[in-house]
């Protein structure tokens, strides 16, 4: 060899020359690359590891397993059993859950206890509205309240959004010292299904007609294109939406605020599509004042 040519400097694990830190994005590349044998290792580890500290919040009980009935949550709840620690699911019903799911986690997760407030999701958008991207009061109703002062379990992913991949690590401490375990946080969604296949998992019919993920329908963090589709296939939620609106709508359109005198379709639209006939898009708090 020429010994005017240098021989190019090796790269570490990482991917990256010696000398060089990793980033945060470096490290969250890392942990998404890595083989599913080593990231459900990992996720029982974390579950062993936090039991004790569960047990102390809830001797009982153990972990609050904040089940949805969706893919991310079994595979949760799986790994939970496999882990062979201590836990209780929980699944929040917000009355507007598709039937198809709440039938699946009745047949297969019988076990789970099913939480239910006091009023269902139509009688409070009467009182309080269509719900907003930017103010969604359902959730902090009907899925907020579960598991307070307990360690709960949740089946977030940080590659199903920007937001959860900013707000969301495996463990952490929130507001008011409510301790949270996302032991499935650097998985995909291809991660997700070969665990559920390896393991023989049945699943919800929704996913196997086209759907990518189940929740509330008409759910304000979901698009107009699956909102539309949603109120297609369960035309009698649409329905409802509409009553209790208008019913909404009429009681504050009474009041001096940037909804007095709007007409219902304006409100409907900007709900449903971000727009209205008049006006481009534009934020709600923009449009429409609190009482």
């Amino acid at each position: 060899m020429d010994p005017t040519m240098q021989t190019a400097p090796s790269c570490d694990s990482t991917g990256l020359l010696p000398g060089f830190e990793p980033s945060e994005q470096d490290l969250i590349d890392a942990a998404l690359a890595a083989p599913l044998e080593v990231k459900v290792q990992r996720a029982i580890a974390l579950l062993k590891h936090y039991e004790r500290k569960a047990l102390e919040l809830s001797p009982d009980e153990g972990f609050y397993l904040a089940f949805s009935g969706g893919k991310d949550s079994q595979v949760v709840h799986l790994l939970a059993k496999l882990a062979g620690v201590k836990f209780q699911a929980y699944f929040n019903d917000t009355t507007i859950d598709p039937p198809e799911l709440k039938k699946f986690i009745k047949e297969y997760y019988p076990e789970t206890i099913w939480q239910r407030r006091p009023h269902c999701f139509f009688t409070m958008l009467k009182r309080n509205g269509l719900p907003f991207r930017n103010a969604r009061w359902c959730c902090s109703y009907f899925k907020e309240q579960g598991g307070k002062g307990k360690f709960k379990v949740v089946g977030v992913r940080i590659s199903e959004s920007k937001r959860r991949a900013r707000l969301w690590k495996e463990f952490a401490v929130k507001m008011g010292g409510q301790h949270y375990l996302a032991p499935i946080a650097y998985w995909t969604e291809e991660d997700v299904w070969n665990f559920l296949n390896q393991h023989n998992m049945p699943h919800c019919e929704l996913y196997d007609q086209g759907f990518k993920r189940l929740g509330c329908i008409g759910c304000a963090l979901a698009g107009t294109k699956d909102r539309l589709r949603q109120f297609k296939r369960w035309p009698q939620f649409e329905r409802a939406y509409k009553m209790c609106a208008k019913v909404y709508h009429a009681k504050r359109s009474q009041y001096e605020g940037r909804l007095k005198n709007q007409p219902f379709e304006n409100y409907w639209n900007h709900w449903l599509y971000g727009t209205d006939e008049n006006e481009a898009q534009c934020s709600f708090l923009e449009q429409f004042d609190e009482a």
